[in-house]
């Protein structure tokens, strides 16, 4: 059977955002963005400071940003699949992963393929959420984008006019099925077999108590925050963020990543 250009698509939607000539020796970097972001607004800073020396893949999911796909449900499951499909092409990455949707996304699927992933590295991410506050959270998208003007025009420029319809689905996704899609007990966490590291903002003060909370707690997980950072920790301060990353890169590669 012909392979259609809509299948292709959604095999691959990766950017290759800088292939580097020969043999990527320390394995490419893959980025997951979070709700209504792109890669290269969430990951800008560590797009250009890695640049020169790694190849990188930034993964804009179903109906955001550069994505041809659009978003449907179930939602998660099928960006889960998505990132697990390109892993398995490329080889074991280096993924880097924000908030509630990269985060899930890479979370989730790291559990279920761990031999795909070098590592992981999570930003903007905190456990066992009650449902009604992340409705509060998520719910409020909407409220500010029809009371702000400029934040539409920014979702039309980076998102096209599919952004409301990307909003709603994923709204109606954690609405409707909020255990099965994107509720992350501590637990689950704890349950990675992957060498990973969270870098949460230390100005969240629910971020930065899972920090503590999780740090060391197996031989795959530590954690660190981020002085003067908030959500986006990678954007806000991204040179210590770029550092602590490289640091743990480091430690993985001579053997010592549950320091």
């Amino acid at each position: 059977m012909a392979i259609t250009r809509s299948q292709t698509r959604e095999t691959s939607p990766f950017s290759d955002l800088h292939p580097v000539s020969g043999r990527d020796q320390t394995g490419p970097i893959f980025f997951l963005h979070g709700f209504m972001g792109t890669c290269r607004d969430h990951f800008g800073p560590q797009i250009r400071a890695w640049s020169a020396t790694s190849r990188m893949y930034a993964l804009d999911l179903p109906g955001h940003g550069s994505s041809g796909l659009e978003a449907r449900r179930p939602y998660y499951s099928r960006a889960q699949d998505l990132l697990a499909r390109q892993l398995a092409k490329t080889g074991p990455g280096r993924v880097l992963a924000v908030s509630y949707l990269g985060g899930t996304v890479a979370i989730n699927t790291a559990l279920r393929h761990p031999h795909l992933f070098q590592s992981l590295v999570l930003s903007g991410v905190t456990c066992d959420v009650p449902h009604a506050a992340f409705m509060a959270w998520i719910e409020g998208f909407s409220r500010l984008a029809e009371q702000n003007a400029d934040l539409r025009a920014y979702y039309r420029t980076r998102h096209g006019v599919r952004w409301r319809s990307t909003l709603e689905t994923v709204q109606a996704e954690c609405r409707e099925n909020y255990e099965g899609s994107v509720w992350l007990p501590q637990a689950r966490i704890l349950d990675l077999k992957v060498p990973t590291i969270i870098l949460n903002g230390a100005l969240k003060s629910n971020e930065s108590a899972i920090c503590e909370a999780l740090h060391g707690a197996t031989q795959f997980l530590s954690a660190r925050t981020v002085t003067e950072a908030g959500h986006i920790a990678g954007v806000d301060q991204p040179d210590p963020f770029n550092t602590l990353v490289q640091d743990f890169w480091t430690r993985i590669s001579e053997g010592t990543h549950d320091v």
